[in-house]
């Protein structure tokens, strides 16, 4: 603990994480870039997005965390920690546009997609000026034109989407 970690359970299994919400007593000595990637580190060790296939937080609250990653990006294209969180970009939009295992977007008896996703993806692409917002905007599209079934070809169109969300990120590094 005094070493800066905390234990988590993940996958049935105890492991140390990093606590980073103890490292922002180190703000004030810091620059705001590694300020502003202590804080969104710290909001996930202290309450995980998801853990075990399972979303842990609202829909809305995970694309406000994807809106807080990608803003971060944006501001700090050349930063130290980039390629890390793009990774981090890239599972949080992929867990926003396909669910998860255990918290799915959709009924499973007839593909229909829950109306509070359809919320919270109303909510996220409101946000302007955002890669990720005008793809999530496209896809909402698509769902509602597809009679509200999130299906294969669905799906796939979030791969893609993803896919080329994670690569502006990247090239624009």
């Amino acid at each position: 603990y005094s070493g800066h970690y905390k234990l988590m359970s993940i996958e049935g299994s105890v492991q140390p994480i990093i606590d980073y919400s103890s490292l922002l007593q180190y703000e004030s000595k810091l620059t705001d870039e590694w300020k502003e990637y202590l804080q969104i580190m710290a909001e996930d060790s202290d309450s995980p997005a998801y853990i075990d296939g399972s979303l842990l937080i609202s829909f809305e609250q995970l694309g406000d965390r994807i809106i807080k990653l990608e803003s971060y990006m944006n501001r700090y294209i050349s930063g130290p920690r980039h390629e890390e969180l793009v990774q981090i970009y890239e599972d949080r939009l992929t867990a926003f546009m396909k669910g998860l295992p255990n918290s799915p977007l959709a009924a499973y008896d007839n593909n229909i997609l829950f109306e509070n996703i359809y919320r919270a993806y109303e909510s996220f692409s409101a946000n302007e000026g955002l890669v990720s917002t005008g793809f999530v905007y496209d896809y909402m599209t698509a769902i509602r034109d597809n009679g509200m079934k999130v299906d294969n070809s669905i799906l796939t169109l979030a791969d893609d989407y993803i896919e080329e969300a994670v690569r502006i990120m990247r090239e624009f590094k």
